[in-house]
C-alpha cells in the first residue's frame, strides 16, 4: 500500500511492518519490522534516519530480547 501512495507522491512513513526488509526507497521514511536481521544497518530508509532515531530514543530494535528468569513473569 505505502509504495502505491509513494508513486502517486504521497508522502508515507512505515513502521515496524513485519518481514518489510529490506526497506524500500519511498517518499518519506520506512523502519523494518520484524525478521530483520539483528545486526543489520540499513533497517531504515532514507539512511540519515539512523543518526536522528539513536540521538532521540537511542539504539532501535524491533525485537525485544529474551527475558531472564527473573523478569520471565512481568507485564512489559
Amino acid at each position: 500500500m505505502w509504495r502505491y501512495l509513494s508513486d502517486a507522491g504521497y508522502r508515507v512513513g512505515v513502521l515496524n511492518i513485519p518481514m518489510s526488509y529490506p526497506v524500500e526507497q519511498i517518499n518519506g521514511f520506512m523502519i523494518s519490522g520484524w525478521m530483520t536481521p539483528y545486526r543489520a544497518t540499513d533497517y531504515l530508509y532514507p539512511p540519515e534516519l539512523a543518526a536522528e532515531l539513536e540521538r532521540e530514543i537511542g539504539e532501535y530494535r524491533s525485537i525485544r530480547r529474551k527475558r531472564s528468569p527473573k523478569t520471565a513473569g512481568r507485564a512489559f
